[in-house]
């Protein structure tokens, strides 16, 4: 130490604080979602004593014991030196693992952070444990109809279920979507199993009598849920699966008469349509939405839907309707409250990336450069995927330019980053624009492209189908 250092002595952090923390959690809303006062919270985590019910709360919420939640202290084990009964005797380092929190310890970047909540969602598991449904998680029924099929009978059921089992499967969703742009590609398949096993509890719930706020609230869960599944399918170019979980996820909203729900539902499933370049149908999609309560939609989530739908009106080449279309996006964008449409993250740099697309479409070369150079300057560098797909239209344009030393530089880099994602979808996109290349195929640059493909194809069939 050198002279005149202070040393200070940190206080460790009480274990219930890591653990909220560790999920994300304010105290007011793990107060909510356990079922105690605010104030216990922050009693317990100034290691004050608790009642034995708010402990066996907590202790339920948690899946753990109440030493390892630090709330049995010196004062507390002189009364109560007993686990609350019922209490699942579940360590920290005893909940269970899945393909998502493997995923965390295989160290995604960034993804790491937001991961650390699905861990809440195993202990979450021994809520459903008590109605006897963790069966249906490992062993579907073999001859059941398709889940989105049960989903959407479900759904048109009239059909009671406690508000502690609701706040987490709702916490459960909550996680799905702060996790999933981190997760497709490498470890979509995994996100995949884990959301549809979630998604067959719901549905085995709304099977059976409940009562109407709980029918909603569960309908609201389906729709979210089954809108996730329909993502990661995209992302795996199964495009009838992802379009039957999309239809289930807007019957849910309609269901619940969500407005909202249902535009950003219609928006998701334009890609399906746009990935195979049918723009019409797209803008079918989009015309369905546009008249969803126009008065009450975010202004952000507007902004998103007129960019999906200058990028359809780019694949038709109407350069007019595009314009408008963007024109309109960045008005609702710059009307719109600070922040990002939830799970879609969209904002001005998403929208200069449509823009920089509607141009390379509409062949406006030497606009799409420039405008795609501007995104890749703005856009946060922990957004591979988004990054990846900036490059793959920055080959294409200059492909369009015939400048194939840059082009060949661009295509380089966005494999190198599809080997870090491993998306059937972006590389389906990547080999799309290599088609631009095959009057130079004989180029060296144009044959260490192709070497590089077949590199990663082996890697990244898996997860899609050819």
């Amino acid at each position: 130490m050198e002279e005149g250092e202070v040393t200070v002595t940190k206080r460790p952090i009480h274990p219930l604080r890591a653990m909220r923390e560790h999920l994300n959690l304010t105290q007011k809303r793990l107060a909510e979602e356990a079922g105690v006062g605010a104030q216990t919270i922050l009693r317990a985590e100034h290691n004050k004593p608790i009642n034995a019910e708010s402990r066996r709360l907590l202790c339920d919420y948690f899946g753990m014991t109440p030493e390892a939640l630090g709330l049995v202290n010196n004062e507390q084990k002189a009364v109560d030196n007993r686990r609350p009964p019922d209490t699942p005797a579940i360590a920290l380092q005893e909940i269970p693992t899945s393909p998502i929190a493997q995923a965390i310890a295989q160290g995604i970047v960034l993804a790491s952070k937001q991961l650390e909540s699905t861990d809440m969602a195993h202990t979450r598991f021994h809520v459903l444990q008590r109605y006897g449904l963790a069966p249906h998680l490992t062993q579907p029924l073999p001859d059941a109809p398709p889940l989105w099929q049960r989903l959407t009978m479900a759904l048109k059921k009239p059909t009671e279920l406690d508000d502690m089992t609701l706040k987490h499967l709702e916490a459960i969703t909550r996680d799905c979507w702060s996790v999933l742009s981190d997760m497709l590609g490498i470890f979509s398949q995994g996100m995949l199993n884990y959301v549809l096993q979630r998604l067959e509890v719901v549905t085995t719930f709304l099977e059976s009598p409940l009562s109407a706020e709980a029918r909603h609230r569960l309908a609201r869960v389906a729709g979210e849920l089954a809108q996730v599944a329909g993502e990661i399918l995209f992302d795996l170019k199964e495009h009838e699966q992802a379009e039957y979980y999309y239809n289930a996820a807007l019957e849910a909203a309609r269901m619940i008469k969500d407005e909202i729900m249902q535009a950003v539902i219609l928006g998701r499933k334009c890609f399906i349509p746009l990935y195979n370049r049918n723009a019409q149908q797209a803008l079918t999609l989009l015309q369905e939405a546009h008249t969803l309560s126009p008065l009450y939609l975010p202004e952000v989530t507007r902004a998103w839907l007129w960019a999906i739908e200058a990028e359809a009106h780019a694949l038709l080449r109407n350069e007019a309707a595009c314009q408008k279309a963007l024109d309109m996006s960045e008005c609702f964008l710059e009307r719109g409250q600070p922040g990002n449409l939830p799970y879609t993250r969209f904002n001005s740099t998403t929208l200069l990336n449509y823009k920089g697309t509607c141009r390379l479409r509409l062949h406006q070369t030497e606009l799409a450069i420039q405008t795609l150079h501007q995104s890749l300057l703005r856009l946060d560098t922990t957004r591979t995927r988004q990054k990846a797909i900036v490059y793959i239209d920055l080959a294409s344009a200059y492909c369009q330019a015939n400048e194939m030393s840059e082009a060949c530089l661009y295509a380089q880099e966005a494999l190198y980053l599809i080997g870090q994602i491993k998306s059937a979808r972006v590389f389906q996109r990547f080999l799309n624009m290599r088609r631009q290349l095959d009057s130079w195929q004989k180029l060296p640059s144009v044959k260490s492209i192709d070497e590089h493909i077949a590199t990663l194809r082996p890697l990244i069939n898996p997860f899609w189908n050819t």
